[in-house]
């Protein structure tokens, strides 16, 4: 329902570790100096888990004030229990507490090496770097060789950028474990980031050769492929990209969630079911977690989030519908329910939505940008452009916003402004294609059709899809037909028509200019193909009739269009050509007089011009009535006469002058089709 957020507990799989091991703190010489743990507050916690961390909390203070701590055997069973308490406070997403407890088990218990580890996942979560590498370097002294420890460190390290740090833990655990993913991931980023592309994509295909389901890492293998210039298996990479993340066995994960308690057990099944794509499972899972706990509005929510990615979304907005009672300026909730109504056609009705949740929360920056994009929708492109503004002043590095600014800055008509924030994307990702493509639809707007060109060849060049690439043919097909480069512009439009196998424009812009170009007979392939598309289109098969006439294929385009007769009865174009070739055509196979004659008639009937009176005249003739054929076209002729046009006055006369001798019109005869 909305682009990726957190939710509560998300990332406990992945972020922190957990596992029972025995105590086993060795007695020290003096009581160890605690620091104090924060209560945090608990009035948004369900019930169940507000009592589970108050009773932990009572008995962690009641043994710290009671002097536990300050016996020496006493201190294995002290940091259990703080421990337990900073476990607790972790898996709840309660990062200060989590710290400061888990701190004082660390010097409860300094041999222990649970707690150094729990102490440097959580400072991991919270960004303190040197602090959490601080605690992995203790933990793994108590340990050496812990692949988990080895991985942490690595992240950590170059998270804060110290490549050379980074490298050194991620060959450990190389050395430890060689076929660990999440080593050989850190090593190829490594690599990336050094520009060691060949290295890079090595490493990334073996990190994909070993877990499969890390389907994230096909998006860096494409990356990595397009610096190299094989954009072949770049488009390859891009294409097959996902949301898996790369993952490595760790242990201590599973005993967190054995320590959930209430509906949080079911809200860490629930999340755990949605992040692999899960949502029937965690629906369900979230279903018991609104049923423990009926106020908990984020499990009522979740669930509403579940239903709507499992195709309920009647079912998701019933949901919402109780949030909103229980709390009418709740944004997320507010948020939820516009998006789904945008998804299910309702545009209009999810604007009040999006106002309410931004009334509520105005600098919710997704809030800003969905809002924007049914505005947009609707045609009320100003108003959208604000907002795009708004969501883009809160996440500078949403490319999707500031793409979609640019887009919507072109339907205003402020082409420089447009380029500028294509210009921006591309300084930090050049080969944007789509940033490209704006980009050259801009400088196209300024009158700056070299440079827009330019622009179109680098979306041709890039390693886009195959949508984004066909687009970038299409327009510079357009722009060099428009510059009189018809050979170069149909190869382009070509390479535009097989890239985009449902649009018919591609096609028929191909079969216009190779008519200019005289290649008459591949116009009428290309026609063909643009009805093969779009069996309707009355141009269309106007053009390959007329393509099939100048090719001298005759009794094809008869066929032609009686076939299309058959799919556009009405067409009066259509029965006009027609009616000529039957009247006038050089292949004796292809005329017949009396069939002329009818649809001549008819389309006269209909439109009362001197090109259908002409077509008239001429089937009289073919059809032998050759009084007839005279006494129309000298009407025809006096009418002329009006326009002073010397041109088609000798035309005419001379076809008066064929059906006084008795002689049916022949060539040229496509004049005035």
């Amino acid at each position: 329902m909305s682009r990726p957020g957190r939710l509560r507990g998300i990332l406990l799989a992945v972020l922190l570790a957990g596992a029972a091991g025995p105590a086993g703190a060795q007695p020290a010489e003096s009581a160890p100096e605690l620091v104090p743990i924060p209560r945090p507050a608990l009035e948004q916690v369900d019930e169940a888990v507000r009592r589970q961390l108050e009773e932990v909390r009572r008995e962690a203070d009641q043994l710290l004030a009671g002097g536990a701590a300050a016996a020496p055997e006493a201190r294995a069973q002290a940091a259990e229990t703080v421990g337990t308490l900073g476990r607790l406070y972790f898996l709840y997403d309660l990062p200060d507490a989590a710290e400061a407890a888990l701190a004082n088990a660390h010097r409860l218990a300094p041999e222990e090496f649970r707690w150094a580890y729990y102490l440097g996942a959580v400072r991991q979560q919270a960004h303190r770097a040197a602090a959490a590498v601080e605690a992995f370097e203790t933990a793994l002294a108590l340990r050496p060789g812990e692949l988990p420890v080895l991985l942490r460190l690595g992240e950590v390290e170059l998270s804060r950028g110290d490549a050379a740090a980074a490298r050194g833990w991620f060959e450990r655990a190389r050395a430890v474990d060689p076929d660990s993913a999440a080593a050989l991931h850190g090593l190829a980023r490594l690599a990336a980031l050094e520009g060691d592309w060949p290295t890079a994509a090595s490493l990334l295909a073996a990190v994909l050769e070993r877990q499969p389901e890390a389907t994230r890492v096909h998006y860096e293998l494409g990356m990595a492929y397009r610096e190299l210039g094989d954009l072949d298996r770049a488009r390859e990479q891009l294409a097959r990209q996902g949301q898996g993340e790369v993952r490595f066995a760790d242990p201590l994960v599973e005993e967190l969630a054995a320590l959930v308690s209430g509906s949080g057990v079911y809200m860490v099944s629930g999340n755990s079911a949605f992040a692999r794509g899960d949502w029937a499972l965690a629906a369900e899972a979230y279903r018991r977690a609104v049923a423990a706990a009926p106020d908990d509005l984020t499990a009522r929510q979740s669930l509403a989030s579940a239903l709507a990615r499992a195709g309920r979304p009647e079912a998701a907005l019933e949901e919402l519908a109780e949030v909103l009672r229980r709390d009418p300026d709740n944004a997320f909730a507010h948020y939820n329910v516009a998006t789904l109504e945008v998804a299910r056609g309702r545009t209009a009705e999810a604007l009040p939505h999006f106002e309410a949740a931004l009334a509520a929360a105005p600098d919710f920056a997704d809030a800003h940008f969905n809002l924007a994009t049914a505005l947009e929708q609707l045609g009320h492109f100003a108003e959208a452009e604000e907002h795009y503004a708004a969501s883009l002043e809160l996440e500078p590095e949403d490319r999707q916003a500031r793409l979609h600014h640019a887009r919507v800055l072109l339907r205003l008509d402020r082409a420089a402004a447009a380029a500028a924030e294509a210009r921006t994307l591309l300084a930090t990702d050049p080969g944007d294609a789509r940033a490209h493509f704006t980009l050259g639809e801009a400088l196209e707007r300024s009158g700056q059709t070299a440079a827009a060109a330019d622009s179109y060849r680098a979306v041709v060049d890039s390693a886009g899809g195959d949508d984004e690439r066909g687009m970038g043919h299409l327009a510079l097909g357009r722009l060099l037909a428009a510059a009189g480069d018809g050979a170069a512009a149909a190869d382009h439009l070509r390479s535009a028509s097989e890239l985009l196998p449902d649009l018919d424009q591609p096609p028929l812009l191909l079969a216009q200019v190779l008519g200019r170009e005289r290649r008459f007979a591949e116009a009428a392939e290309a026609f063909a193909t643009a009805l093969a598309r779009q069996p309707a289109n009355e141009g269309a098969r106007f053009g390959r009739a007329l393509a099939l006439l100048l090719a001298g294929r005759d009794g094809e385009a008869r066929r032609h269009l009686e076939d299309s007769l058959a799919v556009l009865p009405g067409s009066l174009a259509l029965k006009h050509v027609l009616a000529r070739l039957l009247a006038a055509s050089p292949e004796p196979a292809a005329r017949d007089g009396r069939r002329a004659l009818e649809l001549a008639r008819e389309v006269f009937a209909a439109q009362q011009t001197l090109d259908h009176a002409e077509t008239v005249a001429m089937a009289h003739a073919e059809a032998g009535d050759f009084d007839q054929a005279v006494a129309w076209q000298r009407q025809i002729l006096d009418r002329a006469r009006q326009t002073g046009d010397a041109a088609t006055l000798e035309r005419l006369a001379a076809r008066l002058a064929l059906y006084e001798r008795g002689e049916p019109c022949r060539a040229p005869w496509l004049d005035g089709v």
